[in-house]
């Protein structure tokens, strides 16, 4: 079931929908960011604008499309270069990435990042398919 957007934002003159939007915080889905013709200029403005995001409905990566990949790929730089804490929820582990029929350029680098920056062992109270990207941010209460 696709959850409904509550928030249209406009980023660099493009419509982004999210499902939640605050100040400093959003909840998109991965069709709304990586499904869509949205770039690194999009993704560098939601990291400027929003202090943590959260991406839900990630597939599992081995099936996406060669295009939603890299985006996917393009985002975690972007949100990890930008130190931006950032919870991901998806149908399998990062690692399936590398299994696609289309591997993005620098899959290798995104699942490092998708799996070394969190947290090393998950909460128990969290599927393990979902992971975090917390980068040390000091003075960021997570």
């Amino acid at each position: 079931m696709r959850e409904t957007a509550s928030a249209r934002l406009v980023v660099n003159g493009l419509p982004v929908d999210a499902i939640r939007a605050e100040p400093g915080r959003a909840v998109f889905t991965f069709d709304d960011l990586c499904r869509r013709p949205l770039g690194t200029r999009e993704y560098l403005e939601l990291a400027r604008r929003f202090a943590r995001i959260e991406l839900i409905g990630v597939p599992d990566l081995s099936r996406a499309d060669r295009e939603a990949a890299q985006r996917f790929a393009d985002l975690v730089d972007v949100l990890h270069d930008g130190a931006v804490p950032t919870r991901i929820t998806s149908a399998a582990g990062p690692e399936r990435l590398l299994d696609a029929a289309f591997v993005p350029r620098d899959a290798a680098r995104t699942v490092s990042r998708l799996s070394l920056l969190p947290a090393l062992s998950p909460p128990a109270d969290r599927p393990p398919a979902e992971w975090s990207l917390l980068p040390v941010r000091p003075s960021v209460d997570l």
